[in-house]
């Protein structure tokens, strides 16, 4: 009788032990999953934020893209009625990209509607390159000497409109940082209230392959 009831109490003990356990077991893995699930979902909150984030950059940078666009499209054909010529818009792009000096074309804000493959090739910098430098100006890259980027933001300012143009010789600094003497020649066009800097650079660091 004594053996069956110290059994009875071993096994009671037993099944208190195991339900402890159980119950031990069964908080703790949830309050495991608690947290992961936590962690997952900031984690998901934070992908969506992101996603959210380049989803406005985007549109914010498709809507800048037409509204450069635009811009251009207004100057070619003011660039067009102020020839009085009759050359179509095609052609003058096709010179534009063809012309063996580099020309760029920038609004106010200093974003650059036309950037040909010649000036591509002088300053090493490409098109889209030469926009991205909004955080830092894109002078910085060309003048890194601080006395020389100012003389020629000054010119910058000083440039006339109208036929008028202010012409300069001065050395820029390339992508891969070589120092490249240019002339640079620069008018000031006002289309609908809006103010568009015309520069044609020519690289002076060689001489002419044929001289008359």
């Amino acid at each position: 009788m004594e053996t069956l009831s110290a059994i009875f109490q071993i096994s009671i003990l037993l099944i208190v032990a195991a339900l402890i356990g159980f119950f031990t077991a069964w908080f703790y893995w949830r309050s495991k999953y608690r947290k992961m699930k936590t962690s997952l979902e900031d984690e998901l909150e934070k992908q969506k934020k992101v996603i959210s984030e380049k989803q406005r950059v985007n549109e914010h940078h498709k809507a800048r893209v037409l509204e450069l666009d635009k811009e251009l499209a207004m100057l070619q054909e003011r660039l067009h009625q102020q020839s009085g010529d009759g050359v179509p818009a095609k052609i003058y792009s096709s010179i534009i990209k063809n012309i063996g000096e580099g020309i760029s074309v920038s609004n106010e804000s200093g974003e650059f509607l036309i950037f040909n493959p010649t000036l591509e090739k002088i300053t090493g910098y490409s098109h889209s390159e030469a926009n991205s430098h909004r955080e830092k100006p894109f002078l910085d890259e060309l003048y890194p000497d601080p006395e020389l980027r100012a003389q020629v933001d000054r010119h910058i300012h000083e440039v006339p409109e109208g036929n008028e143009h202010t012409n300069i010789k001065t050395v820029i600094t390339r992508k891969n940082r070589e120092k490249v003497p240019v002339l640079a020649s620069s008018t000031k066009v006002t289309l609908e209230g809006k103010q568009f800097y015309l520069t044609a650079y020519r690289d002076v660091s060689t001489r002419p392959t044929q001289e008359v």
